[in-house]
């Protein structure tokens, strides 16, 4: 109990939990201390090392991006592309179909 009381949690819904519930709240925990720390340790390095480097990085690549903006979306031809090189390089048979999704003349589509 000691251990939950250290974290700041409320001693009167130690006894509401189930042991399960308790080391999994006290897991949490302790895996957001230890991000916390990781965080705080980086910005010290980062924060000591960037003045002694020749050519620093320009703060752009030091952000994180939102991964949907990091890229454009992928269009359903480009996805029809890749699917249809996987199944070939698997040893698939892919239908006479043209990449745009239209029937060749002469081909039916139908089995």
């Amino acid at each position: 109990m000691h251990q939950w009381l250290s974290f700041g949690l409320d001693d009167d819904a130690f006894w509401r939990k189930s042991p399960r519930q308790i080391v999994a709240v006290l897991k949490g925990r302790e895996a957001g201390l230890i991000r916390d720390h990781n965080d705080r340790a980086w910005s010290a390095y980062i924060t000591a090392m960037l003045p002694r480097m020749k050519r620093p990085p320009t703060l752009r690549k030091l952000q994180v991006r939102d991964s949907a903006a990091r890229r454009p979306r992928q269009s359903w031809q480009d996805m029809k592309a890749v699917a249809r090189m996987i199944t070939l390089m698997h040893g698939g048979e892919v239908s006479p179909k043209a990449m745009d999704g239209r029937v060749k003349p002469g081909h039916d589509d139908v089995n």
